[in-house]
């Protein structure tokens, strides 16, 4: 992962935006394999910049969430947008209120976004029999084309029916072809990425590593999760863990504790300086320790008591809750 910075940048940008309401959940996760051969349009201006945008959309609570996925830059040629894609994440959510939403985006000479068009694909299906992604290699791929609308998929706010007998939403003369698979040998890696995480065929994964034999010796372009594998481990240890707080602790204590205030005071819809609402204090401190991949923890981190320093010497400390001010403490916990 390479240097603090660059993990945390990683970790940024594998951020997932949680459903809203996870409702009918299984055992475990369904696992996926979104594959996108091509779009194909009546009439496409050659040479352009095009790419596709995806997120994963609640129907029922009208909601966006996820990690959104970018592609690279793509280029059209003879009304056709070669992607060729394959793109993996699981759900626990089973039930069909969530589709994944796909987005055309074309770039014009000064860099500016338009959406040339956008479809759904249906997660899960009570009616719906998939094939399962390793059988590729010896069942051919049942591809499916979904037909683009106009505008943007920010219409799914105010739409109530996402039949196509049914919908008033716009037709366009350009289908996407993509097939959705289940995909079985995926469940071995799902310690190691989120849910309702996009990820791309090239993707790297920290702790996984690619299957070294059988069918991987014969395509060596086959991606890391067709047949992910645990990478080995190596055993370490944390000693004499010490946090700084810096010269001016109280400044932290009062950012956040101003946040979460504010934001209490949201929920409970009234007014930051409403002197009725209890305000929020500190009343013990905690560290979490667990080793992240920068997509999620690998297994169930650690959370230890904070204590101060000067509390460990005099050998007063304890896991009693109370509000103490940094100020009040030295600089350091351990």
């Amino acid at each position: 992962m390479g240097s603090p910075s660059n993990w945390y940048t990683k970790f940024l940008s594998t951020r997932c935006v949680p459903p809203l309401f996870y409702g009918e959940t299984g055992s475990s996760s369904d696992c996926y394999a979104l594959t996108i051969k091509l779009a194909e349009f009546r009439e496409l201006p050659t040479g352009e910049n095009y790419r596709i945008k995806m997120c994963f959309f609640d129907t029922q609570y009208k909601v966006f969430f996820g990690r959104q996925f970018t592609s690279k830059l793509l280029i059209g040629n003879e009304n056709k947008i070669n992607i060729d894609e394959t793109i993996f994440f699981h759900s626990p959510i089973k039930e069909e209120r969530i589709v994944v939403v796909i987005e055309i985006i074309e770039f014009d000479h000064n860099g500016e976004e338009f959406i040339l068009g956008w479809t759904i694909v249906p997660v899960f299906s009570i009616n719906q029999t998939f094939t399962d992604y390793s059988s590729n290699i010896s069942v051919p791929m049942q591809v499916k084309r979904y037909q683009l609308y106009t505008g943007s998929s920010t219409l799914l706010y105010y739409i109530t029916s996402l039949n196509p007998a049914d919908t008033t939403l716009n037709k366009i003369s350009a289908v996407i072809e993509a097939s959705l698979q289940s995909h079985e040998n995926l469940k071995t890696a799902l310690n190691f990425i989120p849910e309702f995480l996009f990820i791309p065929q090239h993707e790297k994964i920290p702790g996984l590593k690619r299957l070294e034999e059988g069918v991987a010796l014969v395509r060596k372009d086959i991606p890391l999760l067709a047949y992910p594998q645990e990478a080995d481990f190596f055993a370490g240890i944390l000693d004499n863990i010490s946090i700084s707080f810096g010269v001016l602790p109280e400044q932290i204590d009062s950012m956040f504790l101003d946040l979460l205030n504010k934001e209490n005071c949201f929920n409970l819809n009234k007014s930051p300086a409403d002197k009725n609402v209890k305000k929020l204090e500190v009343i013990e401190r905690r560290l979490r320790i667990g080793i992240h991949n920068g997509y999620t923890f690998v297994e169930e981190p650690l959370v230890l008591y904070l204590t101060s320093r000067d509390e460990m010497e005099s050998k007063t400390h304890s896991l009693r809750k109370r509000s103490r001010s940094l100020s009040r403490l030295s600089n350091f916990l351990k």
